[in-house]
């Protein structure tokens, strides 16, 4: 289990990388996830201040399979807002 362990960490920090830059009001935090030379996802999330940027990094390198699979789960799953009569009419 150690070695499939020590593989899947090889092979996720050979495919998804980090880049971490100051912005006007913070950091952003651009992530590549890749399948060999295949870009599969390639998004900048923006952090108030460099601790959170850290923080963001470290809980996508934990699992970025499960990270880059509820991103596309989202897309696919979304559906476009629509309000309800109650909305509508200002009743909340």
């Amino acid at each position: 289990m150690a070695g499939l362990r020590l593989f899947v960490k090889l092979k996720n920090d050979r495919d998804v990388s980090f880049d971490i830059k100051p912005a006007k009001r913070g950091y952003n935090v651009h992530c590549r996830c890749c399948d060999d030379d295949m870009v599969l996802m390639d998004i900048t999330l923006y952090a108030p201040d460099q601790e959170q940027a850290n923080y963001i990094k470290s809980k996508i390198q934990m699992n970025p399979t499960d990270f880059y699979c509820r991103v596309v789960d989202y897309i696919i799953e979304n559906e476009e807002y629509v309000p309800s009569a109650a909305e509508e009419q200002g009743l909340f």
